[in-house]
């Protein structure tokens, strides 16, 4: 499975239909910043599976201990499409601490079966 990180932030990727990938950030929600979409993929393309907080203790979650937010997808037809997410604290009309930005082409490989 491939992992995109803020490395790959701003980049273009691709993956094949039928393929799953992860998203994983660095996050810290017991200080009230999170990841918010600004852009979601488009879902006829793309299908979020499953969205969670990996705390960094391994299996505690420590208040102000940070950890990473985890999505994993699944890419379902061949096409483009983008996500945008942004960190901040919901509730402040303040510029975000950090963007991810990733542009996302889906092919599919003829004669292969899909997941």
């Amino acid at each position: 499975m491939q992992v995109w990180g803020r490395e790959e932030s701003g980049k273009a990727v691709m993956v094949e239909s039928g393929q799953r990938f992860n998203i994983e950030l660095d996050s810290n929600p017991g200080t009230g910043y999170k990841w918010n979409w600004k852009l979601k993929p488009d879902p006829a393309l793309i299908k979020l599976e499953e969205e969670f907080h990996r705390p960094r203790s391994g299996h505690r979650f420590l208040i102000g201990g940070g950890g990473r937010d985890v999505w994993t997808f699944k890419a379902l037809e061949s096409g483009y499409t983008a996500l945008e997410l942004e960190y901040r604290r919901p509730w402040e009309n303040k510029p975000p601490q950090a963007r991810f930005f990733l542009n996302i082409t889906i092919i599919n490989h003829s004669g292969r079966k899909e997941a």
